[in-house]
Parts: C-alpha cells; sequence; structure tokens
C-alpha cells in the first residue's frame, strides 16, 4: 500500500513539474516575442542650423538622434508648420525668397513612433541681389589710353532698392607687373568702399577722371596710383548693376554700323573709323532701352568718341521709337550741307560722332533681313577619325529650296575649300568623309529655286552676319608663344595661322593702333583689300611675326621690331586668345636738377639735388619709367630745412610724382604743368602735373627728368 502510495505521488510530482516546465517555456516565448516588437520612441533631435547661400538656397543640417530611422521637416512661414519633406538623412535643402522669414523643426522617427521636435530654427533670407560684372580686357572704357589687358571682374550685393550693400572682386587676375601694382594700391586704399549705398545713377556720376586733357587724369573719385583700374571697375560695377534692367527674352538686340567714310546718310560727316553701336529694343513698345559699344575700334584721335560717351551722347535715343529718333537734330544747317555746326540733340564738340551715331541707330532700327542670324543653327557635332556630321535645325524661310555651294574652311570665306562635304535635302546633316581640322567653317548654301537672294554676293571674313557656319573646336589644342613663333598641341602652325578671328595690337601708349579683320568688312577676292590681308599677313608661314606687315588702309607698318607692342590674337577653335608681349630696345639715362639751380618759378629752387633715373625706349623716346635715384635733401649739410623737406619729399613719391611720366616723350615732358600759369610767381600754386603740397618737388622732378632725357649719358 504504501509503495503504491509513492509510486503514485512520484508520478504526480513529474506531471506537476512538466506542467512547470512548460508554462515556463511558453512565458519565456511570449516575452521574447513581445521583446522584439517593442519600438523605442526616437530622442529629441538636436543641433539644428541653418545657411544661405547667395542664391538663396536654406541648407538645414541637424545630428543624429538615437533611434531615429527618418526625420520629418516642418516649415511655418506664417503660424502653422507643414511637413515639408521626410528624409533619411540628415540635410534638407529649400529655395528661399529676398526678405523671407522661415521657421523649420525637425523630429525623428521610427515605425509609428515620433520623436520630440527640435528647437525651432528661424531663418532669414537677406532682401538682397548679387550679381556679377566684368569689363573684358581692351574694351572701349570711353576714356583715352586707359582699358586693361585683362577681365576685370566684380561681385556686386544690392539691396531691395538697388541700392550697393557692397562691391569686391569677383576673380580678375591682372596680367602685368604694372597693373599686379596698380590693383594692389587700389584694394589697399579700399577702393570699393566709394560705391557702398550708391544707385546705379549715382555710380555714374562718379568722377574717376578728368577732361582737362585728352588724356585721362585723375578724378575726385578715382584711386590715386590706380587711375585704369578705378576707371574699369566703375564700368564693370555699371555692366552688373544694368544686368537688371531688362529681361533677354523681351527685348530685340539690333546692330547698326555706320562707315567712317563721307557718305550722303552722314551729311558729309566723315571720321577714321567704322562706328558701331548695339541697340537694345523693347519687343512690345519698339522703343529703345539703352545703347551700348559694339567694338567700334576708335584708330587715331579717339578723344571725340570718348567725349560722345562721357557728356552722354546716347541719353536722347532712351524711350524712343524709330520716328522718332528720326527727328533728332544732330546739327544746324548755318551753312548748306555742312555737319560740324551741332545741334541740339547733339554732343558739341563731337558733332561728326553724333551724326554717324544717329546713323548707326536708325541702320540698326531698319534692318530687315528675311534671315534669322542662325538661319542653320548648329544642334551637334561628331568628328570621327574618318568621318563627321553636323546637325543643325533648318530655321530658313518658308519655300527656300536649300542647296550646298560648298564648306569653306578658315578665316577667309571662299579660300580654302572641304572635299567630300554633302548636306541632306531638308538641310538638317552636313555629312564630311574625313575628320575635320580644328577652325571656322563657312557653310555656303542658295537657294535653288531664286526666290530669297544670296546670303553675300561677296566672300568675307568669317563673320555671323553672312553665311552659316559651325566651329570645330580642339580640347586638347593650347596655343603658345614659344622661341618668338606661334606653336599649338594638336594642331600645325598653318591651320592657327588660317584661322585666326581677330588681331588687336596696342603700342607703347596703350593705344589700340590696329585691328584686323574689320567686322562686316566686305572683301572682294580679287580687291586690293583682300590682296593685302592674304598676302601681307601678320604672322608668317611658320608662326614668327612679319615685321614688313602693313595696315591695309592706311599702307603703314604695324610694328617695328624694336618697338613696344602687347598684341593679342584669337583663334577658331584652338584654345583662348593668347597675348604677345614685345619689348622695346631700352636706354638708361641718369638726369640732375642741381641744388638752388633756377627752376624758372621764383622761390621754388630746392636746397639739395634732384637726381632721376630715366628708362626710355629708343625707337619711339618714349619713358618706360622714372626712378629716385638717390635724392636726400641730408646730402647738403648747410640744409637747415632739411626734415621738413624730406616730409614733402616723401609725400611727392608716395603719391606717384615720377610715375606721371611714364609713356611720355621729351616734348610732352616739357609741356607739363608743374606751377598754375595763373600764379607764375608763387610756388603755393601746383598745376595739373605736379602733387599738391610738394610743388617745388614737382618742378625740380620734372627739371631733372629733361636734363635726363637730353643728355648723351
Amino acid at each position: 500500500m504504501r509503495n503504491s502510495l509513492l509510486k503514485i505521488m512520484k508520478k504526480s510530482m513529474v506531471c506537476l513539474l512538466a506542467t512547470v516546465v512548460c508554462v515556463s517555456f511558453v512565458l519565456a516565448a511570449g516575452d521574447s516575442s513581445f521583446a522584439t516588437s517593442k519600438v523605442k520612441t526616437p530622442r529629441k533631435v538636436s543641433g539644428l542650423k541653418a545657411t544661405v547661400s547667395e542664391k538663396k538656397v536654406i541648407t538645414l543640417k541637424w545630428k543624429k538622434a538615437k533611434g531615429a530611422k527618418k526625420y520629418q521637416v516642418f516649415l511655418a512661414t506664417k503660424k502653422k508648420f507643414k511637413k515639408q519633406k521626410t528624409t533619411k538623412k540628415c540635410i534638407f535643402i529649400y529655395k528661399g525668397k529676398p526678405g523671407g522669414v522661415y521657421k523649420f523643426k525637425v523630429r525623428g522617427i521610427s515605425g509609428k513612433k515620433n520623436g520630440k521636435f527640435s528647437k525651432i530654427c528661424t531663418v532669414k533670407v537677406p532682401n538682397t541681389v548679387v550679381r556679377y560684372g566684368i569689363q573684358k580686357a581692351d574694351d572701349f572704357t570711353g576714356i583715352y589710353q586707359s582699358a586693361l589687358c585683362y577681365d576685370m571682374k566684380v561681385k556686386v550685393t544690392l539691396d531691395k532698392n538697388k541700392k550697393i550693400i557692397s562691391v569686391k572682386d569677383g576673380g580678375s587676375t591682372p596680367q602685368g607687373a604694372s597693373d599686379v601694382e596698380e590693383f594692389k594700391i587700389f584694394k589697399k586704399a579700399k577702393g570699393y568702399d566709394i560705391y557702398k549705398r550708391k544707385t546705379i545713377k549715382e555710380v555714374k556720376a562718379l568722377e574717376m577722371h578728368s577732361w582737362e586733357k585728352d588724356y585721362p587724369t585723375a578724378g575726385k573719385d578715382s584711386v590715386k596710383g590706380a587711375l585704369r583700374t578705378s576707371i574699369s571697375i566703375r564700368l564693370a560695377v555699371i555692366n552688373a548693376m544694368e544686368g537688371l534692367g531688362y529681361n533677354p527674352k523681351s527685348v530685340t538686340i539690333a546692330r547698326g554700323n555706320m562707315k567712317g567714310r563721307p557718305n550722303k546718310a552722314a551729311n558729309g560727316a566723315s571720321l577714321s573709323y567704322d562706328t558701331r553701336l548695339k541697340v537694345v529694343i523693347d519687343k512690345k513698345t519698339k522703343r529703345i532701352i539703352k545703347l551700348e559699344d559694339d567694338g567700334t575700334e576708335p584708330i587715331g584721335n579717339i578723344y571725340w568718341y570718348q567725349k560722345w560717351w562721357a557728356l552722354g551722347g546716347d541719353k536722347p535715343y532712351i524711350g524712343k521709337t524709330l520716328e522718332e529718333v528720326k527727328k533728332l537734330d544732330m546739327y544746324s544747317y548755318k551753312e548748306p550741307m555742312v555737319s560740324h555746326h551741332p545741334g541740339p540733340d547733339a554732343i558739341a564738340g563731337a558733332t561728326y560722332t553724333s551724326v554717324l551715331a544717329k546713323c548707326a541707330v536708325e541702320q540698326a532700327m531698319e534692318k530687315s533681313n528675311p534671315f534669322k542670324k542662325d538661319v542653320l543653327k548648329v544642334v551637334g557635332i561628331t568628328n570621327g577619325e574618318k568621318n563627321a556630321k553636323i546637325y543643325f535645325e533648318n530655321k530658313l524661310p518658308k519655300g527656300y529650296k536649300i542647296q550646298l555651294d560648298g564648306l569653306y574652311q578658315g578665316t577667309f570665306n571662299g579660300e580654302k575649300k572641304v572635299s567630300g562635304a554633302k548636306l541632306s535635302k531638308d538641310g538638317k546633316i552636313l555629312t564630311v568623309s574625313k575628320k575635320l581640322e580644328p577652325g571656322y567653317y563657312s557653310v555656303n548654301i542658295s537657294d535653288k529655286g531664286g526666290k530669297y537672294p544670296a546670303f553675300n554676293e561677296k566672300y568675307s571674313h568669317a563673320a555671323e552676319y553672312s553665311y552659316p557656319y559651325f566651329v570645330i573646336k580642339s580640347d586638347k589644342s593650347k596655343v603658345e608663344w614659344k622661341g618668338n613663333k606661334l606653336s599649338a598641341t594638336d594642331n600645325t602652325v598653318e591651320n592657327l595661322v588660317d584661322n585666326i578671328k581677330s588681331i588687336k595690337v596696342r603700342d607703347g601708349m596703350r593705344v589700340m593702333s590696329f585691328v584686323a579683320p574689320t567686322r562686316d568688312e566686305n572683301l572682294d577676292l580679287n580687291g586690293e583689300f583682300y590682296k593685302n590681308i592674304k598676302n601681307n599677313n601678320l604672322f608668317n608661314k611658320d608662326g614668327s611675326l612679319n615685321f614688313n606687315f602693313t595696315d591695309p588702309e592706311t599702307g603703314k607698318k604695324v610694328i617695328d621690331a624694336k618697338g613696344r607692342y602687347d598684341i593679342m590674337v584669337e583663334f577658331y577653335g584652338n584654345g583662348e586668345r593668347i597675348m604677345i608681349k614685345l619689348n622695346a630696345e631700352t636706354v638708361i639715362k641718369y638726369g640732375i636738377q642741381k641744388a638752388d639751380e633756377d627752376t624758372g618759378v621764383p622761390g621754388s629752387a630746392l636746397p639739395y639735388d634732384f637726381k632721376v633715373k630715366v628708362t626710355m625706349e629708343i625707337a619711339t623716346g618714349r619713358i618706360i619709367r622714372v626712378e629716385n635715384d638717390g635724392t636726400d635733401p641730408k646730402s647738403n649739410p648747410d640744409n637747415d630745412t632739411a626734415d621738413q623737406d624730406a616730409v614733402y619729399l616723401k609725400k611727392y613719391f608716395d603719391e606717384g610724382g615720377l610715375r606721371k611720366y611714364r609713356l611720355k616723350t621729351l616734348e610732352e615732358v616739357k609741356k607739363m604743368e608743374m606751377q598754375d600759369p595763373n600764379y607764375a610767381y608763387n610756388t603755393g600754386h601746383p598745376g595739373v602735373d605736379a602733387i599738391a603740397g610738394a610743388t617745388a618737388s614737382s618742378i625740380s622732378a620734372r627739371l631733372a627728368v629733361i636734363n635726363a632725357m637730353e643728355s648723351s649719358n
């Protein structure tokens, strides 16, 4: 009985233990399932910060929040926040508007669990606009001898009223040592500060130069010692600000080119150069918005053209239609058929320029050409080893039955024909059975039906306004001036010379003395002009300079082997333009104005020797630079005013007294005014070329320079 009872108890215990174990496993399994399905709430987002770019783009960034799988960005521009985006990244970009105020907050999410919002980040977008302006190298400035040989770039920040907040350099890279030094002087003097809080009208009114001379002299708003830099920066700022003046899509750009030679249209007015103007016209009203120079290259005395711009010669045209332009009175008939009596709308002293400018504007507005500029607009080019294909968008007039008369390569259309060229019937694909060299290609087409006139009956310099064209560019080609010759990678010198786009020669006076080829100039293949250009190139076949090259219009030599020149050359399809600098043979001379020696101005003699070192060009006789050669007021032991004299002398040197002689001839130095002629007996009245506060030093320095130039040492 007892044994059987024990057996029953044992069995019961085993069953109980088994039950307990089973329940434990079930509970354990249940706990595990609960643990894996539980989602933790993400922590609060921190470190929310924002930055605003020049283009008003807001960039939000924040730190990773523990437990967050994604992030939700909310934005409020008024009161309520609205969700903008859900992202896995810790960054959000939003395009703001000038003057806008934006509030952002971010939270982390994980599944259905939302974390707490970050602190609100308020972003105020500046109500400003940034514009970039450029005054191109050698572009006309309106001021004699003032163009720079590098692009002047500026960054202009404007407020909502279009007033300048700041002007900064936009990436200008001065080339020569003198340009680098002048740019440093400008920045050191904080030359940009003069533009703060100014409108475009006030910027245009700034006086960077004086018209007292035919050459530029410092104006009241320019930086001393940085006149050319001051002039170009002002123009670059104006270009930047006028970028706000009109929408390019709402205007028509027309171009006028009035020949300089006398003609009926100009009532007998004649200039030595062609007047080229760009006319910006409102498409709806047909009224002029503005006039711009379009590459006028005044050869010879350009003072009048500069004066026309400087005194507002373009102002009578603003807001006028063609009919109103025709009514402008540029000359009065005090004498029959004489144009040098200015009318009420002309600039007195620049009547011929006023007359020819009006003709150019009328010509631009009256142009009635059945062809658009890009009658065959290039939309794609493939240039393989065995063939080339050029794809066009055909914009020819309806009914124009296109036929290919020839494909020509090089600067002069009609000179170098390319074989194996075929044009599809629809004018959309030009196929050439070989690889094309880098350069300019003219697609000579005509209307097979004879309904439309030829583009140009004469062969012309490759120009956008004659035959359709395209340019094959070489990314590998780099043009250099090595060993006094042109050279290029991935090209031949012969092809370089055949594809010259433009040549500009600036002489030692920084005057543009030659420009070729003249834009829109018709060149008859049998004419003298074409023969001169063809057989008398500025470059020889080996790429060296041809010093016998003569200007086809004047017959004079353009460059002298002993002279100093800057020659800028551009090529079609062959790298960037290059600047060739020719340095003249020079001579160094020394001059001295002795202590107490008569200067011609009573009371102006210095009690010490004024010594100079003058470097001159042999060919032209012009001064390259004048340097101090050891002038010292204390060199005379009897000089009781040495300390005060040293102050005046330092002022003279610091304010650029010796730089005034640069590029001048002996005759020009002799004409410099160091003493006001109205006060010939009082050195307290400086002349226009003197340094105020150092008149006596200015007088002696000029005499020392003259002594040096006239000496044989």
